[in-house]
């Protein structure tokens, strides 16, 4: 998947590409064409590709700490309208599964995970947390995508269903990059 998908207004777009149980190289790059960003792998987190929704693998994160950390960069202080999207794929629906998230020492955090113990959607911009409830399926791809307008109305959407929304205003001031 060698594309560059980007809108020209992307500023993080990881397509998780290459050999299988790699944990370097050219899979984990950012491939946004405004601002590339680096990653490091944690734990055991590595490209897998026995299971992928494009290309021809995925990041496959077991659950023990893996994660993929992405630089700090202004570009994850957002004072206004921003989406957040991501395919996901749980080979376990139990305890938390972090998607995306950006959570520091202050209170000015981004986060999007799902919340097995009660089966819903945790999403927090700020200090504001909203939840949705829905139904997954273990080895399933879901898109899942959260956006915020310029009316600071938040609203989450898997597979094109908007399943909620919140009105969150303030700036997500990010001081310590993001995790995937």
């Amino acid at each position: 998947y060698a594309t560059n998908d980007d809108d020209g207004s992307t500023v993080l777009l990881c397509h998780f590409e290459g050999s299988d149980a790699a944990t370097s190289g050219d899979g984990f790059l950012d491939s946004s064409a405004t601002s590339v960003h680096s990653l490091t792998v944690v734990g055991t987190a590595q490209i897998d590709t026995a299971q992928y929704k494009w290309g021809a693998s995925s990041l496959l994160l077991d659950g023990n700490s893996d994660r993929i950390n992405v630089s700090d960069s202004t570009d994850f202080d957002w004072d206004g309208a921003f989406t957040v999207e991501a395919w996901v794929r749980f080979s376990s629906l139990s305890g938390w599964q972090q998607v995306v998230n950006s959570a520091t020492a202050n209170t000015t955090f981004f986060r999007l995970a799902w919340k097995g113990a009660t089966n819903e959607w945790a999403l927090a911009v700020m200090n504001t947390a909203f939840y949705l409830s829905d139904s997954l399926s273990i080895d399933t791809w879901y898109h899942v995508a959260l956006t915020r307008d310029g009316s600071n109305v938040c609203r989450f959407y898997r597979d094109g269903v908007h399943k909620g929304n919140s009105t969150i205003s303030g700036t997500v001031t990010n001081t310590g990059g993001l995790t995937i």
